[in-house]
């Protein structure tokens, strides 16, 4: 699976039409239309349903766009932080929080951080416990903060 591809699938389903997908991407349409046909053979399955006029995703399709944005968001952050080797501390730090009220107290603690190093980024996110464990299992979050009887075994 290459990272091209990927971003090709991800045109695709934010247009819901190959034609629209290939000038956004500035491609030849039969050219995205094979690269899709080539995905779905690489990976053994439907990722998509072709309608006259509107491209749906299947279950399977779904799972790779969130996948798919989680690859290239993390390649992504990869080749900011290596490219900036050397230089004054920065980066983007992700913290996500089952609920709002924490999530108050940690922008302001941030804040101060901040102050000190203007050139770290911060990502905030909250969600539901389930999901907020499943994206610090994954490295999508740096760090979380629950308020759970006692952490889950992998923490």
């Amino acid at each position: 699976m290459d990272i091209r591809v990927l971003k090709y699938f991800l045109a695709i389903a934010k247009e819901g039409n190959i034609t629209r997908a290939a000038k956004a991407l500035h491609i030849a349409q039969p050219s995205l239309s094979k690269q899709m046909i080539n995905l779905e053979q690489e990976l053994g399955t439907k990722l998509l349903i072709r309608g006259k006029r509107k491209i749906f995703l299947t279950d399977k399709g779904k799972l790779l766009k969130k996948r798919a944005k989680e690859i290239i968001s993390l390649i992504e952050e990869t080749e900011r932080e290596l490219s900036g080797e050397g230089k004054k501390i920065s980066g983007k730090i992700s913290i996500g929080a089952a609920d709002l009220v924490s999530m108050d107290a940690i922008a302001e603690i941030t804040d101060h951080t901040q102050s000190e190093y203007p050139d770290i980024r911060y990502h905030f996110q909250t969600g539901a416990i389930p999901d907020i464990l499943t994206q610090l299992e994954t490295g999508m979050l740096d760090f979380g903060l629950l308020a759970i009887p006692s952490p889950p075994p992998k923490f």
